[in-house]
């Protein structure tokens, strides 16, 4: 099997992201342990500790995340708009599958905002670009329950154009190419998070796309001092967002898929 680039920074991120890190201070004490050490046990298990208080406590991945969130203007102004543009990553197919659901995620906004900008501008046209993230046990794609949740907001279905193959921004933004026929991006609204609209952004213009507008949506981000307090699963998972965010960011740009400056 060879395995590309979806395949590598799948594997890599499971090695790399902070969930995984943060037992390495406790691999390392018990296996010194095992080995017959005294100090280095007690060092690897107080840096241990220490790590989960800090993330437990504060909100360091928010910190991470205000850069990318604060980017792009929220609620901004738009003219003419010929094509609304979702990204996928806002529902579950797993979750659907198995329940008959719409099986809407934590950045089910994308949706929402979709709908939301389908009302505002019920001339425009809906694409939707989303097929599977997973690296294994994928059997639905995302854009399979897409229908399913924009019908359900209150969208027409013969405005929604559906993309189903991408598995990556840089494939959102290539399959799109294709399938929208557009040779102008000027009245186009792109909506996705908003932790990933730089890097949604680079991409596509590195795809060949220019003058989009974007329309970032799903903010997860508060002030320090509101997220101060024991939350340990919660601060994680953003930390793990923020992080991911920005290592992808920085993969993308080092291997062409995204621009420097757009």
């Amino acid at each position: 099997m060879t395995l590309g680039f979806f395949e590598v920074s799948k594997i890599a991120w499971a090695l790399l992201a902070p969930e995984t890190l943060l037992f390495l201070p406790f691999a390392v004490a018990l296996w010194s342990l095992m080995a017959g050490h005294r100090r280095v046990p007690a060092y690897s298990l107080a840096i241990g500790f220490g790590l989960v208080l800090a993330v437990g406590i504060f909100p360091i991945g928010d910190l991470l995340l205000v850069p990318l969130e604060s980017r792009y203007q929220a609620n901004p102004k738009l003219g003419d708009v010929d094509a609304i543009m979702i990204l996928g990553g806002g529902s579950n197919p797993a979750v659907a599958a198995r329940w008959g659901t719409s099986g809407i995620s934590e950045a089910g906004d994308r949706y929402l905002t979709g709908a939301a900008l389908s009302r505002r501008f019920p001339k425009s046209a809906i694409y939707f670009t989303g097929g599977s993230g997973e690296l294994v046990g994928a059997k639905i794609s995302e854009a399979a329950v897409a229908t399913q949740i924009l019908e359900a907001a209150g969208v027409d279905r013969a405005r929604v154009h559906l993309e189903g193959r991408s598995r990556s921004t840089a494939e959102n933004a290539k399959f799109l190419r294709k399938i929208t026929g557009l040779r102008s991006a000027r009245h186009i609204v792109l909506v996705t998070s908003a932790f990933h609209m730089p890097r949604a952004m680079l991409t596509f213009c590195a795809a060949g796309w220019h003058d989009l507008r974007p329309y970032p949506a799903d903010f997860r981000s508060t002030s320090f001092g509101d997220g101060i307090g024991w939350s340990f699963a919660r601060h994680l998972q953003t930390l793990d967002t923020a992080v991911k965010e920005w290592v992808g960011l920085l993969a993308y740009q080092v291997t062409g898929r995204a621009s420097q400056y757009c």
